[in-house]
């Protein structure tokens, strides 16, 4: 109501997304700020090379995501080949209703997922939350969706 752009944390709490975009939507007023709705929905990426490996990098976003979820938190942890033995599966689940703006794959399967994400919300923006423990593989997931991102004319 203040005319002010918007911003939605989606990368740890989905559950109201549409309905916060909705309202902000509905009672915007236009400002000397703005003259329209501006809306930034936060997601989190992690892409890789394959599907297997993107998920495999994942496992270190998953596991810092438990810590959360168990209160038994611990900075960022390398990636582990399986999380059944790390987690139970109701921690399991809890964690990927967490994470239900998580964008993980091939550049291929975090396109059509990111863009399927943009067309059903609309928003304007977005940012880019991406917990990777290796700091070459993060600079990699983010050369690897660039073009994503880049202005077509």
């Amino acid at each position: 109501m203040l005319g002010l752009p918007f911003a939605f944390a989606s990368h740890f709490a989905p559950t109201h997304l549409f309905e916060a975009l909705k309202l902000y939507r509905q009672r915007f007023t236009k400002s000397d700020q703005l003259e329209k709705p501006y809306c930034l929905a936060c997601i989190n990426v992690i892409a890789a090379d394959t599907d297997e490996e993107a998920n495999f990098i994942a496992s270190s976003f998953y596991r810092l995501a438990l810590g959360i979820v168990t209160n038994e938190r611990k900075p960022l942890q390398p990636p582990t080949s399986n999380m059944d033995v790390v987690w139970k599966e109701y921690e399991k689940l809890t964690v990927l209703q967490m994470m239900k703006y998580t964008f993980i794959g091939s550049p291929e399967t975090v396109r059509k997922t990111l863009q399927s994400f943009l067309d059903e919300t609309q928003v304007d923006e977005i940012m880019i939350a991406s917990y990777i423990y290796d700091n070459d593989a993060r600079i990699h997931s983010y050369e690897l969706i660039s073009d994503f991102f880049k202005k077509k004319d």
